[in-house]
């Protein structure tokens, strides 16, 4: 069963490689593991509600692109990530894993349309009324999740942002929790052979 708890041990399963680039002993290593940890757990426990945002925003390709500029924040929301896939169940298909069913399709030899839809500024499309009452929706989410979220979200918004952040990991997460209804639904046509949501 997975652990939803947000403490040293569970965030520590977060980490990644990349983190550690540039620590050459084992002594520093350890020490920037328990500074991170440490800071990542009053993270959690002040909820994202710190006199500073924890988001930063830049633009890129015209578009306002969201990043933690802290590792411990970027540790919490991981772990949030985490919480948020595991108990929507969500099984996000990679686009090469797409491309490469579709290509195996094509090649059936039957008449066939493809359709490639896009939504414009999808990420910024979402409500967030609609994305706090649709994670409200996951029973199985623990209440400490949802208030990291709303927490968040209101992060986001206060820096201008709508919608979902864009650029982050959990942002993807959450927009196949919120997309999953649709893509079913797509899915089911009685016309459609093919969907990246089935």
């Amino acid at each position: 069963m997975h652990d939803q708890s947000f403490n040293k041990k569970t965030l520590a399963r977060v980490f990644q490689k990349l983190d550690f680039v540039g620590i050459k002993t084992s002594a520093e290593l350890d020490e920037f593991r328990e500074s991170m940890l440490n800071k990542a757990m009053a993270s959690t426990a002040s909820g994202f509600a710190k006199t500073a945002n924890p988001l930063v925003s830049f633009p890129l390709h015209g578009r306002q692109v969201f990043m933690f500029p802290n590792l411990w924040d970027e540790l919490v929301a991981r772990k949030l990530c985490l919480n948020i896939k595991k108990t929507s169940k969500a099984t996000s298909r990679g686009r090469a894993q797409i491309v490469s069913n579709l290509h195996l399709l094509l090649k059936e030899g039957v008449p066939f349309r493809v359709y490639r839809l896009d939504v414009k500024s999808f990420y910024e499309s979402f409500k967030v009324s609609d994305v706090i009452a649709k994670v409200g929706e996951l029973a199985e989410l623990s209440p400490l999740s949802k208030r990291l979220l709303h927490d968040l979200l209101g992060c986001h918004a206060a820096l201008g942002g709508t919608g979902i952040p864009r650029g982050l990991a959990l942002s993807a997460a959450l927009s196949e929790h919120l997309m999953r209804d649709f893509d079913h639904k797509v899915g089911g046509h009685s016309e459609v052979f093919f969907s990246r949501g089935m």
